[in-house]
């Protein structure tokens, strides 16, 4: 059977041929025949590539930029961070 060519992504050709019937959802048209749909095999993110190495390493920077701030409020705590003038207050 010949692929029709109006068909869209995620569609394939009927039983009839004249017609394209869009696939289920998590599935594909077959590259091979078009008239039968395949199911999309999952990806997985492992820690060998690229965007696991990025995103591990932003996740560490955003851990060890926390620990930084929270080490500087505790070790400041007991610091005036704003000053206050009375004279502001009264009328």
């Amino acid at each position: 059977m010949k692929h029709l060519s109006l068909t869209r992504v995620d569609e394939v050709v009927s039983e009839d041929g004249s017609t394209c019937v869009t696939c289920p959802e998590l599935t594909w048209p077959d590259n091979d025949t078009g008239v039968t749909c395949v199911p999309i095999e999952p990806t997985y993110l492992t820690w060998q590539d690229q965007y696991g190495i990025v995103l591990s390493s932003l996740a560490g920077l955003g851990i060890v930029g926390s620990l930084t701030v929270l080490t500087v409020v505790i070790a400041k705590r007991e610091r005036r961070v704003v000053k206050v003038e009375p004279f502001f207050f009264t009328d």
